[in-house]
């Protein structure tokens, strides 16, 4: 297996950090749970370790919004999916407020069926988000915010669609890292 991560050149480039330890997921039903206003900005290294129950199966898409407005109208989805297809997705139908971007992509989230939590990586710069999973599942990819002087916000989400909730209760990112770049 190759292991992926960003060149460590690109920490030069942290200016203000956010860190946070325990931070439980919203329940299915509730909003997105915005971070604090020191976590948001449009030039944005993000690094998140999240853990879920062994025996959460279906929990259903979960993750993190970036480049969001305060009305939740429009974002940029990074997340997970747990289930009958075991995926890591970027969700790009939000990220113009359903104007220009309208697709999904996904890849392979390994070792999903016996993992307990996962390690999110990601850079956003203005209209770039790129990504990498547990060191092997990589996304990098354009979106185009309508109004980025407002769409500046990071989330995390679930999607209770299909979400058992004892299994939604267990997820919280273990830790939350947000680093504004220069």
């Amino acid at each position: 297996m190759i292991h992926q991560r960003f060149v460590p050149e690109l920490q030069k480039l942290r200016r203000h950090h956010y860190h946070a330890e325990r931070v439980a997921f919203p329940s299915p039903g509730d909003s997105a749970l915005f971070l604090p206003a020191e976590a948001s900005g449009v030039q944005l290294e993000i690094a998140a370790r999240i853990s879920f129950a062994a025996s959460a199966h279906s929990v259903g898409r979960f993750g993190l919004r970036v480049l969001a407005n305060d009305a939740s109208s429009e974002y940029t989805e990074v997340g997970f999916q747990r289930g009958v297809h075991d995926r890591v997705f970027v969700d790009r139908r939000r990220s113009s407020g359903g104007v220009r971007d309208a697709d999904v992509r996904a890849g392979p989230w390994l070792n999903a069926s016996t993992a307990t939590q996962v390690e999110l990586h990601l850079y956003v710069d203005r209209s770039i988000v790129a990504l990498i999973v547990d060191n092997s599942t990589t996304f990098s990819l354009w979106v185009h915010p309508t109004t980025p002087r407002e769409s500046t916000r990071v989330a995390l989400f679930v999607d209770s669609g299909e979400a058992e909730a004892e299994g939604v209760a267990a997820l919280r990112a273990e830790t939350l890292d947000v680093w504004q770049l220069a």
